[in-house]
């Protein structure tokens, strides 16, 4: 039902569409907010409306994607990015409605299930441990508050619900499987020739005529793009820290509030006896009893360090007179940790009831905790309370600049005046580059909005990672114009050369085709030597330089009506040559030759496929039945 547009898709977007369909579901982040789209949704589905907002915010997201995957060859076309405008709004319908579908099933995330898969994201985590500090830094780094951050984290948990549910009803029978197997074993004997398109290519006989009529169908290809020069003010908070003056007390605050940065972890090294829990009815009774007579012995002089050894329960300790080695808190559970901060070195403690047993502890050495003076960490002090409070200071200036680009909208004076910020300026920016903050694509979206463009106003305030926003204004505009003639010659040359390169092939390739047909022995057909004959399977195996269109080529065609004789067709390949192939009777695995070993692996795989293919006519059964309506004049806004 949603027909995604594929036209002049390159390598790189034929990378984009498999991203879209690999992860399709997880737009973190994505929330709706009023924009200079126009009109109050984009889509509808399920009754769900999608906002211009979320599908901008969504964009930019899985533009930032590529841009990361592509680097500096990532220069789409405006056809292209409207390519993956539209496959990103595909997404956001097939998630609205699954979405809906998880609710009306009844399906539920907790709050529990939640917070876990939010600790366990590796972005908010510090030596191992989820940080809180870190959590709320990353979120303010992408322009998230942690309830739309948590909202999405939920949805993405509830979606992962419905589609694991879906895909676990995919089951193949055995016989499916044992057919499937043999099915995607099967053989076929194939001869062919390739005709390159190469050997044809003539430029030089291109006429005068033949140019101007493709230059005069195509010139809306060739546009030199609109060019504009912004000028801009940047908010950044890094720059606001040279404004922020700590008093002393400010300092000693921080001091207080950080003692845990600035004081050393205890250490300890300990020694133990570990007596496990004894079985039976009384074991319980006949351990604590047994630890008991051990805590005895040692307070009448015996050795820790024999005991240990002779009657501890953890070997690996006990070999070494029980000797735990150097301990910090984050590596021993808080019971124990309270015991060892109250022991004095050479101190014995015990019996300690623990979930194996109990544990009879020493205290062989202690490295108190430190704290580091104040005079000595006063210059990171300035500086952490620099970096916080000139972040809580963007946000109050945030707030000022959107209001200043807004009464003020037709110059960035009074807000640069205001704010204490310089006006930048960067030339030469089209839809698609720019250099400096222009090289940003949200930036270039914006310089190009109707309202920005056309309507000669400020921007609104434009918020970048790294605690950034910036206003721009529009203040040279230079229209796209159509290259002339000229300039787009040679392309047009080599382009009409290469399709008459490839006629040409394919007229060749006809005509050797009926002379196979009439006598498929023949080895060499209008100086073209038939290769073969040789043995493709769908499973692998092929020839070297067989493509893969080729072998499906060659397995659709229908078995030759006669025995001895082949099926010949001619195949147009990716690369611009033709291919003609003749191609005998499939030949499909006994059964009798698959055994269980040679099932087992592909098996899987097979179930894997079915899965996939299971979540997909879901998928489609809900956009058939999703009432799916688009703002046409919306989206062409977007676009």
């Amino acid at each position: 039902m949603l027909d995604s547009l594929r036209n002049r898709a390159g390598k790189w977007l034929l990378w984009v569409i498999l991203i879209v369909v690999g992860v399709p579901f997880v737009f973190w982040g994505v929330q709706d907010y009023p924009s200079f789209l126009g009109g109050n949704y984009i889509a509808r589905a399920d009754g769900i409306s999608i906002g211009p907002g979320e599908l901008e915010r969504a964009f930019e997201s899985q533009y930032a994607r590529i841009s990361t995957l592509f680097g500096a060859k990532f220069q789409p076309t405006p056809a292209e990015l409207a390519t993956i405008r539209h496959e990103t709004l595909e997404t956001l319908i097939q998630r609205t409605l699954l979405l809906a579908r998880a609710r009306r099933d009844g399906l539920r995330v907790t709050k529990a299930e939640m917070i876990h898969a939010i600790r366990a994201v590796p972005a908010f985590r510090s030596g191992g441990h989820f940080s809180p500090a870190l959590y709320e830094e990353v979120l303010n780094e992408e322009n998230l508050t942690p309830v739309t951050f948590e909202n999405e984290v939920r949805e993405s948990l509830l979606l992962g619900q419905l589609q694991t549910g879906i895909e676990t009803t995919s089951f193949l029978p055995p016989a499916s499987v044992l057919d499937r197997y043999r099915v995607s074993h099967e053989t076929r004997p194939v001869r062919w020739v390739v005709i390159s398109s190469k050997r044809f290519l003539h430029p030089h006989s291109i006429s005068n005529a033949a140019i101007k009529k493709a230059y005069a169908e195509q010139s809306y290809r060739f546009v030199n793009p609109g060019k504009v020069t912004l000028s801009y003010v940047m908010l950044d908070a890094r720059s606001l820290r040279a404004r922020i003056h700590p008093t002393l007390r400010d300092l000693l605050t921080l001091y207080a509030e950080e003692e845990s940065k600035f004081t050393s972890t205890p250490h300890w090294k300990v020694a133990q006896i570990l007596i496990a829990r004894r079985p039976g009815q009384n074991g319980p009774a006949k351990t604590k009893r047994l630890a008991q007579t051990l805590v005895a012995q040692l307070a009448h002089g015996a050795h820790f360090g024999a005991l240990a050894r002779k009657d501890s329960s953890d070997a690996a300790s006990a070999a070494h007179g029980g000797d735990l080695g150097w301990l910090t808190p984050k590596n021993i559970p808080a019971a124990l940790v309270r015991v060892l901060k109250r022991m004095k070195v050479g101190e014995v403690k015990g019996p300690l009831p623990t979930p194996f047993g109990y544990q009879i502890v020493k205290l062989l050495a202690a490295r108190p905790v430190k704290r580091l003076a104040f005079k000595s960490v006063r210059a990171k002090l300035v500086q952490q309370y620099r970096v916080k409070a000139a972040i809580r200071l963007y946000h109050r200036l945030l707030h000022q600049m959107a209001n200043l680009a807004f009464e003020q909208d037709t110059t960035l004076k009074p807000l640069s005046s205001t704010l204490g910020l310089a006006v930048g300026q960067v030339s030469g920016v089209t839809r698609e580059q720019g250099t400096g903050i222009a090289r940003i694509a949200k930036v270039r979206q914006a310089a190009f909005a109707p309202t920005v463009l056309a309507g000669g106003l400020n921007s609104k305030p434009i918020r970048l990672p790294g605690h950034r926003a910036v206003v721009l204004r529009v203040v040279a505009h230079t229209p796209a114009v159509a290259k002339p003639l000229s300039a787009v010659r040679p392309i047009l040359v080599r382009e009409l050369a290469e399709q008459s390169a490839r006629a040409e092939a394919r007229g060749i390739a006809d005509r050797i085709a009926n002379r196979l047909r009439k006598n498929p022995r023949q080895t060499h057909i209008l100086g073209f030597k038939v290769q073969g004959p040789f043995t493709v399977s769908l499973a692998g195996g092929a020839l070297r330089h067989f493509s893969p269109a080729l072998v499906k080529a060659v397995f659709a065609l229908p078995n030759p009506a006669h025995p001895g004789s082949s099926r010949v067709r001619v195949v147009k390949l990716p690369n611009g040559n033709a291919a003609v192939i003749a191609a005998g009777p499939i030949e499909t695995l006994s059964r009798s030759r698959i055994t269980p070993k040679m099932l087992a692996k592909w098996t899987q795989s097979a179930q894997n496929d079915d899965a996939r293919l299971e979540m997909q006519l879901f998928l489609n059964e809900l956009e058939r039945t999703g009432k799916i309506r688009i703002n046409q004049k919306a989206l062409q806004s977007a676009t």
